[in-house]
């Protein structure tokens, strides 16, 4: 590793580096990176060659460093409501994306005891929403299987099963991006079990080792790698000791 990597970037685990420049295509230069103010740190494979980086899959060469964050969780503390808890998350740095939204709102629905909806949206100007039906709750479930904790530093979400303690959602691993036409929410899988999120040609269990997908409709023949026909957002996530847990992604965008 280069002498000039600084101390904060070299504690990263290549398995915790979450990617500062995720654009497709990108050939990100040490000086792109810290444009980013992001740490930098070419990844050699074991034959002694540069393994690509973000510039295709693989570890990312340029990632988010210690104490990198965009929003700030509400001073006051997060806010208990009949469903959950809510607060608005304030826009503290600006992200490399054009028209950061300045105030996110982040709610948390405890819809029934095995069903939560977690929602972050602009809290001061509406934007679109996916024009289908989702369930209609007015108070939270009495008896939740999981439990949900919202952090100060760095803000996020914790979603905790109750009889094990394992860990299914924690977005405090990786910074918010809200910015008007680039949206970035990080977790750390449970596991490498991980299935679902169609369409596209590949084996029924995902591939989870720095495998980027594409959920955009397009009529394209079969290919290794594309986004196909249908987009099916939604993955189930088999958890050491044989439970499990699904997730939903509701976006109105290209994800």
């Amino acid at each position: 590793m280069p002498n000039s990597v600084p101390k904060q970037c070299e504690v990263i685990a290549e398995s915790w580096r979450f990617d500062c420049y995720p654009e497709r295509g990108a050939v990100v230069t040490e000086a792109m990176c810290a444009a980013r103010n992001c740490c930098y740190v070419p990844v050699v494979t074991r034959e002694g060659a540069s393994n690509g980086g973000s510039r295709g899959i693989g570890v990312p060469w340029c990632f988010y460093g210690p104490g990198y964050g965009l929003y700030v969780a509400p001073a006051g503390g997060w806010v208990e409501t009949p469903l959950g808890m809510e607060g608005n998350l304030t826009l503290v740095a600006r992200s490399p994306y054009p028209r950061d939204v300045a105030t996110v709102r982040l709610s948390v629905a405890m819809e029934t005891d095995s069903r939560l909806r977690i929602r972050l949206t602009d809290a001061t100007a509406p934007r679109f929403e996916v024009p289908v039906s989702v369930p209609n709750v007015s108070r939270r479930a009495p008896s939740q299987l999981y439990r949900v904790e919202l952090t100060q530093e760095p803000p996020g979400i914790l979603v905790v099963r109750r009889s094990t303690g394992a860990v299914l959602i924690n977005t405090t691993v990786a910074p918010l991006v809200f910015a008007d036409q680039f949206l970035s929410l990080s977790t750390r899988l449970p596991s490498t079990q991980i299935y679902g999120l169609g369409e596209h040609r590949a084996g029924l269990r995902q591939d989870v080792n720095w495998n980027r997908l594409s959920f955009w409709a397009r009529d394209n023949p079969p290919t290794e790698s594309t986004n196909l026909y249908g987009a099916h957002p939604v993955y189930l996530a088999l958890e050491a000791g044989g439970a499990a847990h699904g997730v939903f992604l509701l976006n109105s965008n290209a994800m």
